[in-house]
């Protein structure tokens, strides 16, 4: 079965609800966050200790995620353990830094806007920024994202499979104890594969709204 043996090693911080929604902008101010909104001042540490924040468990299910902004900061292959994101203030002062501990967690930041140096990310409801470090961290497109997925489930009474990607094509059977895995986008549709590879069987179902992912997402099967 495809991508399952794939070693994945994303971490994923997101708010359930994310409400902020910035677009790219070619011109970058000296300060990476000067037309965005202030981190909160208590959020801001200064001293020399460092505060860690643990990543999510990979038994995490992400749902309705805002898919606002320019795409998600994941980590590359060459992340691994004992390495660390730092997520800093407008200042450039650390907030607080993730510490991967367990290779089935998950680095997944949501970017809201990139300048030469650093990402903007959505960092408990608000604006921080992420220096880039090429080998450790990337961005990835939404699109580019939900096909990196392992698999994904769904409610398929609101949210049905269909042969096609299209409302009035016909609706496909969920199977029960299947694992549902991204093929293809196009646009708000994803095409999904399941069923061993001499029986494979795919159909398309949608995976975004406007604003949201819609469906369950998991890392790892």
């Amino acid at each position: 079965m495809r991508r399952l043996n794939r070693n994945i090693v994303f971490i994923g911080l997101f708010a359930t609800t994310l409400s902020i929604s910035c677009k790219k902008d070619a011109y970058q101010p000296e300060n990476p966050l000067s037309s965005t909104a202030s981190t909160s001042k208590d959020s801001v540490e200064t001293e020399p200790k460092e505060t860690i924040d643990s990543p999510d468990d990979f038994h995490k299910m992400y749902n309705n995620l805002s898919t606002d902004g320019i795409g998600v900061i994941v980590a590359e292959e060459n992340f691994g353990l004992g390495d660390k994101v730092i997520i800093l203030d407008h200042d450039q002062n650390p907030i607080t830094t993730i510490l991967l501990e367990d290779e089935k967690q998950v680095l997944r930041l949501q970017c809201l806007d990139e300048n030469s140096r650093y990402y903007t990310v959505n960092w408990k409801n608000g604006p921080a920024l992420v220096a880039k470090e090429p080998g450790k961290i990337k961005l990835e497109t939404w699109d580019e994202h939900i096909l990196n997925i392992c698999c994904v489930d769904f409610d398929e009474k609101i949210n049905p499979l269909k042969e096609l990607p299209d409302d009035g094509s016909e609706t496909v059977a969920k199977m029960k104890d299947e694992l549902y895995m991204p093929v293809e986008v196009k646009g708000e549709w994803l095409r999904v594969s399941w069923g061993h590879q001499e029986n494979e069987k795919s159909a398309w179902i949608k995976w975004r709204n406007e604003k949201n992912i819609i469906l369950e997402l998991f890392y790892f099967a």
